[in-house]
């Protein structure tokens, strides 16, 4: 996946508003998207709004990061304040992200910063990382090449991912997550069996095949399951 690389001296000198546009839309495209909407106050709408690529006059992916990355900046009538320019010249570069394979239907489910860990991590390394850090404050380095029990290439796109979560000291507080978490992977995993095997799932979420078929057998006859209800 390509995403636009931000050097962290850049996210440093911006508000956390400005942190999220050029995170989401790389800084070239958030000064032309800045032009129209910086300087005010904007409406975001819902993730599916399905005319919410329209009313931000973004493309479809371009909106969805946006609007995940300024979700816990949002008023509770979904404004935010946007200032109309970034402070700093950006060094950019287009280099290859690759995030580990993650059902959007479980990251749509989760809160934000949730979301974001398990977008960075997968959902397996993420359930055992927040094991040790969930429930605590902690401090995402920005410099740092390892830290936090991760190695480079976790970290790094930690960082990408928190950067708008973070506070003028670079710290947030982690949500400890254990039951949200397994309902969210145990409804993917209802959901999905007509066209994930049990080995598929097994794998994907490291889990015994018992387990896997256990967590079928909940929903009787694989019948649709909601997550934040009762079966459909």
């Amino acid at each position: 996946m390509k995403l636009p690389n931000v050097t962290p001296e850049l996210l440093s000198t911006n508000r956390p508003a400005l942190h999220a546009v050029i995170l989401a839309l790389g800084e070239t495209r958030a000064r032309e998207w800045l032009q129209y909407y910086g300087g005010g106050w904007v409406y975001v709408p819902n993730r599916d709004d399905a005319l919410a690529y329209l009313r931000l006059s973004l493309t479809g992916s371009e909106a969805g990061r946006l609007i995940d990355a300024l979700e816990p900046l949002l008023s509770d009538h979904r404004y935010v304040l946007i200032p109309s320019r970034i402070t700093q010249q950006a060094e950019i570069r287009e280099i290859d992200v690759t995030f580990p394979e993650v059902e959007q239907s479980l990251l749509d489910s989760l809160p934000p910063i949730l979301r974001a860990i398990v977008k960075a991590l997968g959902y397996a390394r993420a359930s055992e990382w927040l094991q040790d850090h969930g429930g605590v404050n902690i401090h995402i380095p920005l410099h740092k090449q390892k830290a936090l029990g991760l190695d480079s290439d976790e970290l790094a796109r930690l960082k990408l991912v928190l950067q708008p979560h973070l506070d003028s000291n670079n710290r947030l507080s982690c949500p400890k997550a254990d039951k949200l978490l397994a309902k969210a992977r145990n409804a993917c995993i209802i959901n999905n069996a007509h066209r994930e095997s049990i080995a598929v799932q097994a794998r994907m979420y490291k889990l015994s095949s018992r387990q896997i078929t256990n967590i079928r057998g909940e929903a009787g006859n694989y019948q649709q399951v909601d997550l934040f209800g009762d079966m459909q």
